[in-house]
């Protein structure tokens, strides 16, 4: 799942504090929803995602601990190319 600005941090921040809000949230309410939803609807489902913010591979997985999210770098098979 490509995630688009769900997420502008691929550390920590983003993950467990999904009710903060960034400037670029134009309807703050909506956005903390829908970052909630997304963020339990790849991690309920293990769904590999993309992070259009984050540094090369911006592939992984977003994981369930207690309350909070948190980032999983990595991607099964990726390999890079010179």
């Amino acid at each position: 799942m490509h995630m688009g600005d769900i997420a502008h941090n691929p550390g920590d921040e983003f993950a467990q504090h999904p009710d903060w809000t960034p400037i670029f949230d134009y309807d703050p309410a909506q956005a903390i929803k829908s970052r909630k939803a997304v963020l339990d609807r790849v991690a309920t489902d293990r769904i590999m995602v993309l992070g259009y913010h984050f540094p090369f591979p911006a592939l992984g997985h977003v994981v369930r601990r207690d309350a909070a999210y948190h980032w999983r770098s990595g991607a099964v098979g990726l390999v890079a190319r010179g």
